[in-house]
């Protein structure tokens, strides 16, 4: 089979000194040199997990302390490393929102009250204490991550570099463990952070409504250095909006978005199956094929029948393997699976983990949510047919593998195979 050309690896064959640290996109392995290895292996911990379990408080500034320090070097070792008079390039690829989280760490670690949340969690979840606890934690680890970044930026800025670098924060998905985050096609899975620092061509506070995906990306680095773009990038260079002066929308074209989500966890089904979905959102609707409808969207429930106490239920906060295994364990997840009996619990429990009909459209001005399926109302046929046409267009150009249903039996994941 043919390799495809990684961006990381064009980049570094267009004259950049490139470096990767963590969980990044796959590019052939980043090349040190004898400044860099003085540094030796910076320590890496995800911010709770590490602190939040600190014994004492003299302990837990120690720990602090350290996270500070090795994100310092992280920093320092690629500055220092990098060539005199070549431009580098740098995948820092945080873990820190990564399940698991220490529980309570956003309140003992960041002051966030979880009851303070009350109100504000999504209509389609329980607003109950142990679901706020959850977001608290995971709000924790978002600030937390800021803290490594302004670290970050701090040495950019002492090394005379920091006005000279393009630097791009953007997430990958959703938040993991809540229902509707990670392995779904709604906002809560789709809907992630991009932001970019560019002081000599953009103004801070400007905000541009155009589609981007995580894939346009690659095409972005590859145009800002001057290098070309392979045919075979499916992904388009939002460069144009970053040179724009304009706020809102600056490509009237760039007016929705191509989803898709296969698989998550290997075997949330039997024989590996995946939960195969492809989504196109727009400003105003999303709509979203379910090619599988028969299979579970969050994996098959396995165990859940013979976990009936809460103690068993709880597990689940830290393990994903009892049940519903594309959905990571959480507080959320043991909440609801202990309460998925309950009168108020059941229909949210319900609208997440049972099977779902082969094709969903929301009004996302009037159901911000995506409560209320649309699909099947004839006066919405229209929008219907053109999102469902889209999709297919997609689909077709791009040749998916979706089409002739290859993504069923890879050979990584084929238990049948030897």
């Amino acid at each position: 089979m043919k390799s495809l050309p990684k961006f990381g690896d064009l980049l570094r064959e267009s004259g950049y000194f490139v470096q990767r640290s963590r969980k990044t996109f796959a590019f052939t392995q980043s090349r040190s040199n004898s400044a860099m290895k003085s540094f030796g292996k910076v320590p890496y911990e995800r911010y709770g997990l590490y602190v939040g379990t600190a014994t004492n408080e003299q302990e837990r500034q120690q720990r602090h302390d350290e996270v500070v320090e090795n994100s310092r070097r992280e920093m320092q070792r690629i500055l220092v490393g990098t060539p005199e008079g070549q431009p580098f390039f740098f995948v820092f690829g945080s873990i820190n929102v990564h399940r698991p989280y220490t529980p309570d760490s956003g309140k003992e670690l960041w002051g966030i009250e979880p009851d303070s949340l009350k109100g504000l969690i999504p209509k389609f979840l329980p607003d109950v204490h142990d679901v706020r606890r959850d977001f608290s934690d995971y709000l924790g680890e978002v600030l937390a991550l800021d803290l490594m970044l302004g670290v970050m930026l701090d040495e950019l800025e002492a090394s005379g570099e920091l006005d000279n670098t393009v630097i791009v924060l953007s997430g990958d998905h959703g938040i993991p463990g809540i229902p509707r985050g990670k392995t779904n096609c709604y906002d809560l899975a789709t809907q992630v952070p991009l932001l970019v620092r560019w002081p000599k061509e953009i103004s801070a506070g400007r905000r541009v409504n155009d589609f981007v995906s995580i894939m346009d990306v690659g095409p972005t680095f590859l145009d800002l250095s001057g290098g070309e773009v392979p045919g075979s990038m499916n992904g388009r260079s939002f460069l144009p909006q970053l040179l724009s002066k304009k706020s809102g929308w600056v490509d009237a074209k760039r007016d929705s978005v191509i989803i898709g989500r296969e698989r998550h966890y290997y075997n949330a089904r039997p024989g590996n199956l995946p939960y195969p979905m492809r989504a196109v959102r727009t400003p105003d609707h999303l709509y979203i094929k379910n090619f599988k409808p028969e299979r579970w969207p969050m994996g098959n429930p396995y165990d859940a029948a013979e976990l009936t106490s809460s103690d068993a239920m709880y597990e689940m906060g830290l393990s994903t393997a009892p049940a519903y295994r594309d959905l990571d364990g959480s507080l959320t997840k043991a909440w609801m699976m202990s309460q998925r009996g309950s009168p108020h619990n059941k229909e949210l429990f319900s609208l997440t983990m049972d099977p779902r009909p082969s094709e969903e459209l929301y009004d996302l001005k009037n159901d911000p949510d995506q409560l209320v399926n649309l699909a099947a109302d004839s006066q919405q046929d229209a929008i219907l047919n053109a999102l469902r046409g889209r999709v297919g267009k997609v689909m077709n150009d791009t040749n998916d593998p979706r089409l002739t249903d290859a993504f069923d039996k890879l050979p990584w994941v084929d238990s049948t195979k030897p």
